[in-house]
C-alpha cells in the first residue's frame, strides 16, 4: 500500500488523482508536460543537487495545485444560468442581485476568477487581501497579516457597511462568499478592542504557544464579524461559501474565525482559554446562536492541504521516487514536528506532510515555523536525506521568505561558519541560521494558503 496514514491524518485515497492535480503534478493523460514558471524565486541557487532539485520540485507541484485560479477553474462553472459549484447548484435567474464578498489570502486571486466567469452578473461587493487588486464590479481593500492594523479595522468597517449601502439583501439575493486562512487578522471588526490591543493579544498567544483553534475561539468572542456574523448581516439572503482550509482540523468552523458558521463554542470556552494562557480580563461577546441566520447559507470545501499532498504525491512518482503521505494534520512545536517524517524514510522514498505546527518563542530572534522545524530536524539529517518546508503562502512569517531547506551540505557550512544550530534554535533565530547558510527558500506572497507543506526525501 503506498500511503501511510500517520497521527490522525485524515483519510486521502492514492489513487484517485483529478486533472487538476495531474495537471499541476506535470501529468496530461499520462504524458508528461512542461510545468509552469517557477514560485520559489531561488530555486536555481537551491537546487545545487539533483535531490534537493526534486525535494522543491515537489513543493512547488503542491503549491500549483492550490493557486485559487487553479482551484476557481476546476471547482466553479456556469453554464445555461446554472451556477455549479462543486456538486452545488444555484439556479440564477432566481436571484435579483448577485454579491461577490472575499477575504483572506486567496481573495483577490480567486475574486478575480470568479469575475472571469460571471461577467456583468455581478451586482457588486467586497475584496480584503493583502495584496492590491483592481475591479470595475468590486470594492478592494488592502489589509496586513498576520497581526491586524487599523487599516483592517477600517476596511472590515466598510466591509459591513457595504451590506447597508445596498439597500439590505433580500431573499431573492445571492452571495458569493470566498473565505480564506488570514481572513482572522484581515477581517477585523473588535468588539471594544483597539487594533492595537487586538494585535498585542494575537501576538500574545502565539507567543505562549496556542494553536489556531484556541486562538481562533479566543477571536471569535471579540468579533462583531467572525463567528457567524457575517451570515447574520446578510440575512435572509441566499449565500454559498467557498472555504479555502488553512486549518490542520476537520472543523471548518475554525476557517477564518468561523464567519459563515453558526460557532459551536462559548464565551465560557474564550474565557477557559484566556485562563490558560494568563490573558487580561477581555470584553468577550457571545456569537449568535438563532439557527435560522445560517439555514440559507451553504458552506463548500473547495480547498484543503490534501489537495497539495495529492498533486506532491503524484510528482514525486512522476521522479520515481516511492511517495508517502504521512499526514495532512502535521502540528506540535515546530522544532520536534520534523523528526517523524524521518521514521519512515527509506532509500528512495519522499515522505509527505501538511499542517500547522506552533512555535513557543523564548528568544529574541527571528523566523516561521517553517523555517524553526527544518532547523530542528537539522542536527539528525543523515547521507542522502533532504528536508523541505514551506509555507503555501509563501510568507513563513517574514515577508520574501517561504521556508526552508536542509541536507548535510547546509551541516558542513554551518560547521565552517561556526554557527551552532542549537543556540540559534534556543533563540527562535532560524531565519538568520537559513539566511547566513543560503538554504532560506525565497517566495512572493502566493495567493495560494492551506498550512504548510513538508518533504522529506532520501536518495535512491
Amino acid at each position: 500500500m503506498p500511503f501511510y496514514y500517520g497521527p490522525e491524518a485524515k483519510y486521502l485515497h492514492p489513487g484517485h488523482v483529478t486533472n487538476l492535480y495531474a495537471k499541476t503534478a506535470g501529468l496530461s493523460n499520462g504524458l508528461c508536460v512542461r510545468m509552469k514558471p517557477m514560485l520559489i524565486k531561488n530555486l536555481h541557487r537551491l537546487s545545487s543537487s539533483s535531490l534537493r532539485k526534486s525535494a522543491l520540485e515537489i513543493a512547488e507541484a503542491g503549491i500549483t495545485a492550490v493557486l485559487p485560479k487553479n482551484i476557481i477553474k476546476e471547482t466553479v462553472s456556469l453554464k445555461n444560468n446554472v451556477l455549479r459549484v462543486k456538486n452545488r447548484k444555484f439556479d440564477l435567474r432566481r436571484y435579483r442581485r448577485l454579491f461577490i464578498f472575499a477575504f483572506g489570502k486567496a481573495a483577490a486571486d480567486s475574486a478575480q476568477a470568479l469575475e472571469k466567469i460571471l461577467g456583468n452578473r455581478i451586482t457588486g461587493g467586497a475584496v480584503i487581501d493583502v495584496k492590491s487588486y483592481r475591479s470595475k464590479r468590486l470594492k478592494t481593500f488592502v489589509a496586513d497579516h498576520p497581526l491586524p492594523t487599523a487599516r483592517n479595522i477600517r476596511a472590515s468597517k466598510e466591509f459591513v457597511k457595504l451590506v447597508k449601502d445596498f439597500g439590505g439583501l433580500k431573499q431573492d439575493d445571492l452571495v458569493i462568499f470566498v473565505v480564506s486562512g488570514g481572513a482572522s487578522a484581515l477581517l477585523c471588526h473588535p468588539n471594544k478592542l483597539t487594533c492595537t490591543d487586538l494585535g498585542k493579544l494575537t501576538n500574545t498567544l502565539f507567543e505562549r504557544g496556542a494553536d489556531i483553534a484556541e486562538i481562533n475561539t479566543i477571536r471569535k468572542h471579540l468579533s462583531l464579524i467572525h463567528g457567524g456574523y457575517l451570515a447574520k448581516y446578510i440575512y435572509p439572503a441566499r449565500a454559498v461559501a467557498l472555504l479555502y482550509s488553512d486549518v490542520p482540523t476537520a472543523d471548518l468552523s475554525v476557517i477564518a474565525s468561523g464567519p459563515t458558521f453558526m460557532d459551536k463554542t462559548t464565551v465560557s470556552d474564550a474565557r477557559r482559554l484566556a485562563r490558560k494562557y494568563s490573558l487580561k480580563k477581555l470584553p468577550f461577546i457571545e456569537t449568535p446562536k438563532d439557527k435560522k441566520y445560517f439555514e440559507n447559507v451553504t458552506n463548500v470545501l473547495v480547498c484543503d492541504n490534501g489537495v497539495a499532498l495529492k498533486a506532491m504525491y503524484a510528482r514525486a512518482a512522476r521522479l520515481k521516487f516511492k511517495a508517502i503521505i504521512y499526514t495532512n494534520r502535521l502540528h506540535g512545536e515546530a522544532r520536534n514536528a520534523g523528526r517523524g517524517l524521518f521514521t519512515k524514510l527509506k532509500s528512495g522514498s519522499v515522505i509527505l506532510a501538511a499542517g500547522e505546527t506552533t512555535v513557543r518563542i523564548k528568544g529574541s530572534g527571528k523566523g516561521g515555523r517553517n523555517q524553526e522545524l527544518v532547523l530542528g530536524v537539522l542536527p539528525h539529517l543523515k547521507k542522502g536525506e533532504v528536508i523541505v518546508s514551506i509555507a503555501s503562502d509563501g510568507k513563513d512569517y517574514i515577508k520574501g521568505a517561504g521556508g526552508a531547506i536542509a541536507d548535510l551540505n547546509t551541516v558542513s557550512i554551518a560547521r565552517k561558519m561556526k554557527l551552532d544550530p542549537k543556540k540559534y534554535l534556543d533563540n527562535n533565530d532560524s531565519y538568520n541560521f537559513f539566511k547566513k547558510t543560503g538554504d532560506l527558500i525565497l517566495t512572493d506572497p502566493t495567493g495560494a494558503n492551506v498550512s504548510d507543506l513538508v518533504i522529506a526525501l532520501h536518495s535512491k
